[in-house]
């Protein structure tokens, strides 16, 4: 009887610590949504990553050119089926600045070979050059759909 005291407590204190954690998590990614909504007009320095090596950084107007207007007009949460549709690491990764302050990062995956997609995962992905791409916002995991301006700036990152 004592034991089952033990692991109830136990099992109490990991399902209170789990809720936290997801409360927190959404506070953060509220806080994170504000952020970007109130600087995106802001945005004068993209990064963009392969692995660890920077292949280019754009500022000022070009930087305004490549920033999407409403990144976060349609997000959902890239469920596990569809995220093992893609490569297991990120083609790009893209790092959004204002005044040398960091807003945010999209990782940029490319679909495996002949993987089918069903109709709600087509609409979050997006084409360079016959091969898909799927974008996803870190570190909360949520595929984003608006991807117009990223899809001109790794096209003309292709074009090199």
């Amino acid at each position: 009887m004592r034991r089952k005291g033990i692991f109830m407590a136990v099992l109490m204190i990991v399902l209170g610590i789990s809720a936290f954690m997801t409360i927190q998590q959404n506070r953060n990614e509220d806080k994170d949504i504000a952020a970007i909504l109130d600087h995106q007009a802001q945005i004068d320095k993209i990064v963009v990553m392969q692995g660890d090596k920077t292949i280019a950084t754009f500022t000022g107007k070009e930087a305004v050119r490549y920033a999407e207007k409403t990144p976060l007009v349609n997000i959902a949460e890239a469920e596990r089926k569809t995220t093992k549709k893609f490569e297991k690491d990120a083609t790009y990764s893209i790092q959004y600045f204002y005044d040398d302050t960091f807003l945010y990062a999209v990782d940029v995956f490319a679909l495996k070979n002949d993987e089918p997609l069903t109709a709600d995962e087509k609409s979050f992905v997006f084409t360079i050059n016959e091969k898909n791409y799927l974008a996803v916002w870190q570190p909360y995991g949520k595929q984003l759909s608006q991807h117009e301006h990223t899809v001109k700036l790794l096209k003309k990152l292709q074009a090199n």
